[in-house]
């Protein structure tokens, strides 16, 4: 679902995949169904999210994967900079 307001996805990783650092330019919130992410030393687990306030950030899945709904406040892009960053 993608609005202007509200975009929801509902993604997968395989074991041990992994994104570099990014932000999405809207707060977001991922939450974990089953796997686990890992957001630097933080480990979220089924039945538990994580909330970036459109900061970097990267993860990697766990060693069975990962299956989550990520929840956008808008319409978002992939961005590699710091918001407000020169």
């Amino acid at each position: 679902m993608q609005t202007d307001q509200l975009c929801v996805y509902h993604e997968t990783a395989k074991p041990g995949e992994q994104v570099k650092p990014h932000r999405h330019g809207t707060y977001q919130v991922n939450y974990v169904l089953r796997g686990e992410l890992r957001f630097g030393n933080q480990v979220v687990g089924p039945d538990m999210g994580y909330f970036s306030p459109d900061a970097l950030y990267s993860w990697r899945a766990g060693d069975d994967g990962a299956e989550w709904i990520e929840i956008h406040s808008g319409l978002g892009g992939i961005y590699t900079d710091r918001p407000g960053a020169d």
